[in-house]
């Protein structure tokens, strides 16, 4: 198992996946904790607004 120092993190690249995601429609949420390290989840999780994001959102069969 490896593990990154995510002081040398930087979120270009996600926020280009983000970007492209919003160009073709994608309804995407995107938040960087800065002060987080690898603990992100747990300020995520203690957002109100998550849950709300998710119960904004159904999955469309498709046929």
């Amino acid at each position: 198992m490896n593990f990154v120092n995510l002081t040398n993190f930087t979120s270009a690249e996600s926020k280009k996946m983000v970007d492209a995601l919003h160009e073709n429609g994608g309804d995407v949420s995107f938040t960087i904790y800065p002060e987080s390290n690898h603990d992100s989840w747990t300020e995520t999780y203690d957002n109100p607004k998550l849950y709300s994001w998710f119960l904004g959102h159904s999955l469309k069969v498709r046929k």
